[in-house]
């Protein structure tokens, strides 16, 4: 077991942070220039709002314990990601590795990676604050 100081632990999740909040803004934008194919004009309802989500997260069993019922789940892609396993975020003995999308910079061939396949859930911001949390 390598256990790392707490700089480094802060510096991490710094970036993972950074990370999530790079994605979320390039969905968002991805979602506004979709031309109509996938969310224009489809509402969330009233005080929801749309979020990605991929691996336990689309499951009924993990949004149930943590108190999240979605009133509108859609099968969703997203260009221009694509999924890794972060072995520097764990500690390597109760998680090996965490899965994450990371957004593909620069010169970009679509048919050379396939989009990070998911969901896209309607929740409240008090569901998409659990939801954080719990990740």
């Amino acid at each position: 077991l390598i256990l790392l100081p707490p700089s480094s632990q802060l510096q991490m999740f710094i970036e993972l942070a950074s990370a999530l909040s790079h994605a979320a803004s390039h969905l968002f934008d991805w979602f506004s220039a979709s031309g109509g194919a996938h969310l224009d004009g489809l509402s969330a309802g009233q005080d929801h709002l749309w979020t990605f989500a991929y691996g336990a997260n689309m499951g009924s069993a993990k949004l149930q314990t943590l108190g999240v019922h979605p009133t509108e789940t859609l099968k969703a892609a997203l260009p221009r990601h694509e999924l890794i396993f972060d072995r520097s975020l764990t500690d390597g003995y109760s998680e090996p590795a965490f899965a994450n999308i990371r957004y593909i910079h620069g010169a970009y061939d679509p048919s050379s990676v396939a989009p990070v396949q998911g969901v896209v859930h309607a929740v409240t911001p008090q569901e998409l604050e659990k939801l954080d949390l719990s990740e």
